[in-house]
């Protein structure tokens, strides 16, 4: 991360020599944020798609006991919480979008180095939410099956814990890998 504070430097200082072309900087960072941007709205996409679908299945299906009501009820409300987390995240998007060039890549160096990540306690309720839901949504198909209702519940737990402790840092560290390879990019335009 030293060699940013070099481009930082140099973008700072009187001296034009060196410089690199400044519209091809933007245009590496312009490309960053619509990539950023479009999965942000295909992910967003996906999430209504399911709501939607979760919708006619509760259209369609009559409950007959109250477990699947209820779970009915934690699937809704996750649901609903994730849709918030994904509008906030179009409208940080977009307020990203709005900064300049050089406040962006100072926050982005900003989050890239800090080591230690914020727990985001909306996600973890989120995904609590829709697994606790689908397991009390499920349970009045599978209750007379013992080793049916033992294997689903377990299979939900794995799921919640890979989600978790798997795929999220994944995501995290794929995201990064994305954050270095623009910073590479605007040091090779050196």
């Amino acid at each position: 991360m030293d060699e940013f504070k070099d481009i930082k430097r140099l973008w700072n200082s009187k001296n034009t020599l060196g410089i690199p072309n400044l519209e091809q900087i933007r245009i590496v960072i312009n490309n960053y944020q619509r990539k950023k941007k479009r999965n942000a709205f295909l992910l967003t996409a996906l999430f209504i798609l399911c709501g939607i679908a979760f919708i006619l299945i509760l259209l369609l299906h009559k409950p007959l006991l109250w477990t699947t009501t209820f779970g009915e009820i934690l699937i809704s409300m996750g649901f609903i919480l994730g849709m918030i987390l994904k509008l906030n995240t179009l409208k940080r998007i977009k307020n990203i979008e709005l900064k300049p060039n050089i406040d962006f890549l100072e926050d982005l160096i900003k989050d890239s180095v800090r080591n230690k990540s914020k727990i985001n306690w909306h996600l973890i309720i989120t995904v609590l939410l829709l697994a606790i839901g689908y397991g009390f949504f499920i349970y009045e198909e599978i209750k007379d099956n013992k080793f049916e209702l033992t294997l689903s519940y377990f299979g939900i737990a794995i799921f919640t814990f890979a989600m978790y402790f798997v795929f999220r840092p994944f995501i995290k560290r794929s995201s990064k890998k994305k954050i270095q390879k623009m910073i590479d990019e605007i040091i090779r335009l050196k």
